[in-house]
């Protein structure tokens, strides 16, 4: 027997957000808190890691600390990966530039004798 879509779904919609049940919006929430609290345990063993180790991989010991002082529901790995990628901009844009000067192809041109 096959079960209607409609009478699986929790009948209290939020606000705001057609076709969302309370009890669709209050787990995703949950398992959101739950992958911060994964991704600040794994930002803890970044904690670890020397200075050299972190500037390897992009990063500074401030930004592995700032992303730990965010609040606790909130993902700390996106700080972290902006911060990479705001360090790998500023290494871009550091280095000298160096302007060539343009090459222009020299084209001879045989003489017609006549």
């Amino acid at each position: 027997m096959c079960e209607d879509k409609a009478m699986t779904r929790s009948p209290i919609p939020v606000a705001g957000s057609p076709g969302t049940t309370f009890l669709g919006t209050t787990v995703r929430a949950v398992l959101g808190v739950v992958q911060a609290l994964r991704h600040r345990r794994e930002i803890m063993h970044l904690a670890e890691l020397d200075d050299r180790m972190l500037k390897d991989i992009g990063l500074m010991r401030g930004d592995v600390e700032g992303a730990l002082a965010e609040a606790l529901f909130r993902n700390p790995s996106r700080v972290l990966v902006r911060c990479a990628e705001r360090h790998g901009r500023g290494e871009k844009g550091s280095a000298p530039v160096r302007s060539a000067r343009p090459v222009v192809p020299v084209v001879r041109t045989r003489a017609v004798r006549a």
